[in-house]
């Protein structure tokens, strides 16, 4: 008995999707270049993750961005809802290493993350 097999192409703009000299329908935007700020937080500061370099979208899609704190390699997610990019002073202490991961999102697709990082030293002048 023989098989029957089908076999489906998805035609754009008189073009295959994959096939040589296609690219595909919508492409991700580009990596951010994302910092912490300070640089070298004590206990006593906020830490502040922003974008200083935009992701860019060569569909000429509009790019947001996701961020994401980690607290010594774990998860937390966004700390304040409000201000994604915040992390207050009083959640810190001081030998924490604190990372800030950003996504750039397109309308269909996420882009690269990139990251930053900084370890809260004590902030108590002795």
């Amino acid at each position: 008995m023989l098989a029957s097999h089908h076999l489906a192409a998805i035609v754009f703009a008189g073009c295959i999707a994959g096939s040589a000299g296609c690219g595909p329908l919508n492409d991700p935007p580009s990596a951010p270049e994302v910092e912490i700020q300070p640089a070298e937080p004590t206990d006593d500061d906020d830490l502040r993750c922003s974008v200083v370099t935009e992701s860019t979208d060569i569909d000429g899609d509009p790019v947001t961005y996701r961020f994401s704190w980690f607290l010594d390699g774990a998860e937390l997610g966004v700390i304040v809802a409000e201000d994604p990019g915040l992390v207050p002073a009083a959640q810190t202490l001081p030998g924490e290493e604190w990372e800030c991961v950003v996504v750039p999102l397109d309308l269909v697709m996420e882009g690269p993350s990139a990251s930053a990082s900084v370890t809260i030293t004590d902030g108590v002048t002795r």
